[in-house]
C-alpha cells in the first residue's frame, strides 16, 4: 500500500500534480464548497452528482488553503488504493489466489491510462468509480467486507451517471450472487436509482445521431480507446499509430479474441462486455469533434475515456492468464504482461496539462496579496491548465484564502 501511494504521488516527467489544482477541482468543487459548505455535496454539475469528489473537497478545504493541492493529490491516490483494496477482497471472494487477486486489483493503481489526465485530481475519480462498481457487482462479498463494499458502491453510484447505465450489470450481479454476496450490488443499484431521480437529463444531451453519421469515426473510438490504449497504454498507442497503425490494430484484437476463445468464466466475460458497453455509453455523450482519433496523437486527449476499459480488460486478462498458467500455457500471459509493463513505463511521463501553469502555492500567495491590498470579498483564482482554450478561473472568497 505504501508503494502504491509513492507510485501515484511521485512527480512525473511532465511535472508534479501535487503542486497544482486541476480544472473543476477548483472551478467547481472548491468554489462550491467555499460558497455553500456541506450544502454543495449534493449539488449537480453538468446535470449529475459528484459525491465522492465533493466529499473529498470538503476534507481538503478544511485545512489551510496552501495545503489544498497536495492534500487533493494524496486523497485522490488514496481513493484509487481503496478501490484496489475492495477489488482485492472481491476477487478473493471468487476464489482467486491472493497473488492473482493482488495483480488484478493493482490495475486501479498501475494501469497506464491512469497516469495521464486522471492522475492526482478529483474531477476524474468518477471513472475509477465506474470500474469499481463493475468489480463490486460481480463479487461474492459477505460480512464486514460486504458492508464496506456496499458503502463504496453507494458513493460511487452517486458520483457518476454511468452508474445508471450499469443497473443491468448490477442486477446481473444480484442474480449471480443470489445465494450469497448480493448486498453490495443491490446497494449500488439503490444509489444508481437515487442518482437517476436527481439527474437533470436536460443538462447534457446524447449525441447518438452525430455518431451515426460518422460510423468510421465511431469504430475508430472502439479500436483506439477500447482495444489499443488498454493494451499498449496512451503513449505506446500514439507512437505505434504514428509508425504502423494497421499492424497495431491487428495486434489489438488478438487479446480479446484469445479471451473469448479460452474463457468460460461468465463473470469475466460479463466484465469484458461491460468494459466496452461503458465506453459506448460515455462516447455518445461527447461530441465527435472532441474525441476524434483521426490523428495519431489523438489518443492522448482525452485519455480518460479509455480508463474504464483499460482497467477492466487488464483484470479480465489476469483472470484468463491465471487459468492458462494453471494449464501450463504461459506464452499469452507473459506477452500480455510484457506489453502492459512497457505501456506503464511509457505512460509514467504523465500529462503536461496536469502541471501547466503556476504552482498552487504561488497562486494562493498571489490571491492573498490581492485580498490584503483591497477590501475584496472574493478574488479571481486561476487553476491549471492555464494555457487552455477554456479559462479555468473562479472567484474564491478571501475569508477562505486568508484563514
Amino acid at each position: 500500500m505504501s508503494a502504491s501511494f509513492v507510485f501515484l504521488c511521485l512527480p512525473r516527467i511532465s511535472g508534479w500534480t501535487l503542486s497544482h489544482v486541476h480544472k473543476e477541482d477548483g472551478v467547481i468543487f472548491l468554489h462550491d464548497w467555499v460558497e455553500h459548505g456541506w450544502g454543495s455535496v449534493f449539488e449537480l454539475y453538468t446535470g449529475y452528482l459528484h459525491v465522492v469528489p465533493r466529499l473529498t473537497t470538503a476534507f481538503a478545504a478544511s485545512l489551510p488553503p496552501e495545503a489544498f493541492a497536495p492534500v487533493i493529490g494524496v486523497l485522490a491516490a488514496g481513493w484509487r488504493i481503496w478501490l484496489a483494496t475492495v477489488s482485492y477482497w472481491a476477487f478473493r471472494s471468487l476464489d482467486w489466489s491472493p497473488k492473482s487477486s493482488a495483480v488484478a486489483a493493482s490495475m486501479f493503481v498501475l494501469v497506464p491510462a491512469g497516469q495521464h489526465e486522471v492522475l492526482g485530481n478529483l474531477t476524474n475519480e468518477r471513472w475509477f468509480c465506474d470500474a469499481g462498481l463493475v468489480v463490486i457487482a460481480l463479487s461474492r462479498l459477505t460480512g464486514l467486507r460486504a458492508a464496506l463494499a456496499s458503502v463504496t458502491g453507494l458513493l460511487c453510484a452517486l458520483s457518476d451517471p454511468l452508474a445508471i447505465a450499469l443497473i443491468p450489470a448490477l442486477a446481473m450481479g444480484v442474480w449471480l450472487n443470489r445465494g450469497r454476496g448480493w448486498l453490495a450490488p443491490l446497494t449500488a443499484i439503490t444509489g444508481a436509482l437515487i442518482h437517476a431521480a436527481m439527474l437533470d437529463s436536460g443538462a447534457r444531451q446524447a449525441g447518438v445521431s452525430a455518431w451515426l453519421h460518422l460510423p468510421g469515426e465511431l469504430l475508430g473510438q472502439f479500436v483506439v480507446r477500447g482495444l489499443e490504449i488498454p493494451q499498449f497504454g496512451v503513449t505506446g498507442t500514439m507512437v505505434a499509430n504514428k509508425l504502423a497503425p494497421w499492424p497495431v490494430v491487428a495486434l489489438g484484437v488478438l487479446l480479446p479474441i484469445a479471451i473469448l476463445l479460452k474463457c468460460r468464466d461468465r463473470r469475466l466475460l460479463l466484465m469484458l462486455a461491460t468494459a466496452w458497453y461503458l465506453l459506448a455509453c460515455s462516447i455518445v455523450f461527447a461530441s465527435p469533434q472532441d474525441l476524434t482519433v483521426s490523428n495519431w496523437f489523438a489518443a492522448g486527449q482525452p485519455s480518460r475515456y479509455s480508463l474504464v476499459p483499460s482497467i477492466l480488460l487488464a483484470m479480465v486478462a489476469v483472470g484468463v492468464g491465471r487459468l492458462l498458467w494453471g494449464r501450463g500455457q504461459k506464452t499469452l500471459p507473459i506477452l500480455v504482461a510484457c506489453a502492459f509493463l512497457v505501456g506503464m513505463i511509457l505512460d509514467f511521463r504523465g500529462d503536461p496539462q496536469n502541471a501547466e501553469g503556476p504552482t498552487w502555492a504561488n497562486t494562493v500567495e498571489r490571491a492573498q496579496t490581492q485580498c490584503r491590498a483591497t477590501p475584496l470579498v472574493v478574488t479571481p483564482v486561476e487553476f491549471n491548465p492555464t494555457r487552455h482554450p477554456q479559462k479555468w478561473e473562479a472567484p474564491i472568497r478571501c475569508a477562505w484564502l486568508m484563514r
